[in-house]
């Protein structure tokens, strides 16, 4: 696995949970 894509991954489920505190 790449790192990059564990970061991404990470980025998405932050954004993700991020959004959906915001509601």
């Amino acid at each position: 696995l790449d790192d990059s894509l564990s970061f991404r991954e990470l980025g998405f489920s932050d954004a993700f949970l991020a959004t959906l505190a915001s509601e």
